[in-house]
């Protein structure tokens, strides 16, 4: 089992990366999840990875640090890609959230530092001032950004001088749509997409009775449904699936997806198949509640005050939608028997930052672009 290699900069990377979410957080922790995630980043690592993602965000900064402590011997063995909030976004505020993700990591240098969504409260301008003078420090090797349109990359490109190196964004085969023209972009300047959800967030779920096609597929190559996936993004020149797992046996199971060559034919078919395309639905047919006793708003007024401290806030991501900037598509099942939608299971916090920031940007009579799945399926 091996996993095929790439570049940044001339640096080698893995052509699939390790998604370091879903640690928890350090009150959360305990000496025994600890240890059997670090064990897992460092099988990740002997297996072949050496792309590990991870962010300030992602359990209060604890993600971070037990990466530090999974490679404080080898750092320099891994490719670490961490982001910032957009809170961070400004001169001090950069500043101060690199030197927080340097100290959790245990290092000197970060290797891939990213703008985690954009600002519409920051300009660029003063964000790249400060990331400059980080990468001519040694402090950062080198800059991405995340959750972008494709028009605010090319702006990104513009005023950095074309020394964005990748953008993170979801990309997988039931919803490819959003990175259509991000892949160009790639395919053109040679820089990279990491491409977060590649395995669709549990929605990949066919009977391979009813569509042939698959089933010569998934016989010619041997492979189940998820390693053909993650096979169908890294078809896409530039593109490196970052996925999650808490399994050694699912991370084995990954890895066998990525030594699978598609052909041309085979990408088209499988897109034929899988994709999901959007549609417009009105805000109204929305229903929205709490899921297992998670925190949520029931109205504007809750969702303006943020008073759970979501990040990003409905706040922000209203103002970039009122600015051009959309987010992806909501994620919704259904209908029900009354005709309404709710929202995906699987991310719930993160549909319920994108719907709330629809309403505080216009009404909810409002037509949004949603990607809807059967309730019946996963």
């Amino acid at each position: 089992m091996s996993v095929s290699l790439d570049t940044v900069d001339g640096t080698p990377i893995s052509r699939l990366a390790f998604g370091a979410t879903g640690t928890g957080t350090a009150e959360q922790a305990t000496p025994e999840k600890d240890a059997s995630r670090i064990n897992l980043f460092r099988s990740a690592f002997e297996l072949g990875i050496n792309v590990f993602d991870t962010a300030e965000l992602y359990g209060g900064g604890y993600s971070e640090i037990l990466l530090g402590r999974a490679f404080s011997r080898c750092r320099e063995s891994v490719f670490i890609c961490t982001k910032f909030n957009p809170d961070n976004a400004s001169a001090a505020g950069i500043a101060r959230a690199v030197e927080g993700s340097l100290r959790r990591l245990g290092t000197d240098y970060i290797d891939l530092y990213q703008l985690h969504w954009p600002s519409p409260f920051v300009p660029f301008e003063e964000s790249w001032h400060t990331l400059t003078r980080l990468l001519e420090e040694g402090k950062i090797r080198f800059f991405g950004v995340g959750n972008c349109s494709y028009e605010e990359l090319l702006n990104y490109e513009f005023l950095s001088g074309g020394k964005i190196t990748s953008v993170e964004l979801p990309f997988n085969i039931a919803e490819p749509e959003i990175a259509k023209p991000f892949l160009s972009w790639a395919c053109n300047t040679e820089k990279r997409i990491f491409a977060y959800s590649p395995l669709g967030q549990g929605r990949l779920c066919h009977s391979l009775s009813k569509v042939p096609i698959l089933l010569e597929i998934f016989e010619r190559h041997s492979i189940s449904e998820n390693q053909l996936a993650l096979a169908w993004v890294m078809s896409h020149p530039g593109t490196v699936p970052v996925f999650q797992t808490s399994s050694l046996n699912h991370l084995r199971d990954n890895l066998a997806g990525a030594s699978i060559s598609l052909n041309q034919k085979e990408v088209k078919e499988l897109g034929n198949v899988y994709a999901t395309p959007p549609r417009e639905i009105r805000l109204s047919q929305v229903r929205i509640g709490s899921l297992d006793g998670r925190d949520g708003y029931s109205s504007c007024e809750e969702a303006q005050d943020n008073l759970h401290n979501w990040i990003p806030s409905p706040a922000l991501l209203a103002e970039r939608i009122r600015r051009g900037g959309h987010p992806p598509p909501l994620r919704l099942v259904g209908p029900n028997v009354e005709g309404l939608y709710c929202l995906d299971r699987y991310d719930f916090g993160g549909e319920m930052k994108k719907y709330w920031a629809w309403r505080l940007a216009f009404d909810e009579n409002a037509k949004v672009l949603a990607y809807i799945f059967d309730s019946q399926r996963k």
